[in-house]
């Protein structure tokens, strides 16, 4: 890999370990924020004007701007109070194991692909079907 690549690499890597203390600290306070927070008409307007660049932006600019605008003007459907029906990471330890599976991406589709993948995802089945009282 080249010098660039590593240097952005690295840079990723230091916001995703803000990220994961950002976000340990949001579930850590998430009992007493909000389950609906709307987006003021400022942040509409200025969100609404955005336009897709013909150069891409600096990766901190965009990762302050989801911060920012983004992600805290969303319903919290993980959030102890919410009754919704949209399903989502309902805990630091799910939100870790879906951090994990899409860092290293292994597709379960053929024993080829990824054997001890599909050996554990054949497994689960037939515990899932076993407390179902389903005979596979």
């Amino acid at each position: 890999m080249n010098i660039k690549g590593i240097q952005q690499n690295i840079q990723i890597g230091e916001l995703m370990k803000d990220f994961v203390e950002q976000t340990v600290q949001f579930y850590n306070t998430l009992d007493v924020q909000p389950v609906y927070r709307p987006a003021s008409k400022a942040i509409y307007k200025y969100m609404e004007e955005q336009s897709i660049p013909a150069y891409g932006r600096p990766v901190q600019e965009v990762y302050s701007e989801m911060l920012q605008n983004i992600y805290t003007h969303a319903f919290l459907a993980q959030h102890p109070r919410s009754f919704a029906c949209i399903p989502s990471t309902a805990s630091l330890l799910s939100w870790m194991g879906d951090v994990m599976t899409n860092a290293y991406n292994p597709h379960a589709s053929c024993q080829i692909n990824a054997p001890i993948v599909d050996l554990v995802e054949k497994q689960l089945i037939r515990w899932m079907c076993s407390l179902a009282n389903w005979i596979l």
